[in-house]
């Protein structure tokens, strides 16, 4: 599955003396982690999912991060996250809270080692099974 992510609207309102009296909407990118939260819940909170976003969708606030916990709701997922432009792709297991700083450093080293050529794979194959 690929997520979109839609731009939110922000508003800022300036009259510092009545010089701008016109509301200036600014289009801003959603957080990459506001996005895995929003999933994770619209989706109630399921056992397991997987999905690819745009790197151009969101902003990147979770670069370096490989495998991790992550808290939503009443839940705590083991998050597998790897890129390869254009994509992120996130898997999600839900699972107790466990240190994981070994298996992330694990999974950069993987990633370094085959210089990412499985993931850019996967990648392809399933934005052309998608499209």
């Amino acid at each position: 599955m690929i997520i979109k992510a839609l731009p939110a609207q922000r508003t800022l309102i300036v009259c510092p003396y009545g010089t701008w009296l016109k509301i200036i909407s600014k289009k801003t990118k959603p957080l990459a982690s506001e996005v895995l939260t929003s999933y994770l819940l619209q989706t109630n909170e399921p056992p397991w999912t997987s999905y690819f976003i745009k790197y151009t969708d969101v902003v990147n606030d979770q670069k370096g991060m490989s495998h991790f916990n992550w808290p939503v709701g009443n839940s705590n997922y083991h998050v597998l996250r790897t890129g390869c432009f254009p994509y992120i792709k996130y898997h999600c297991t839900k699972r107790p809270q466990q240190d994981l700083n070994l298996e992330d450093k694990f999974f950069k080293a993987i990633k370094l080692l085959n210089l990412g050529m499985y993931t850019y794979i996967n990648v392809w194959i399933g934005s052309n099974f998608l499209n």
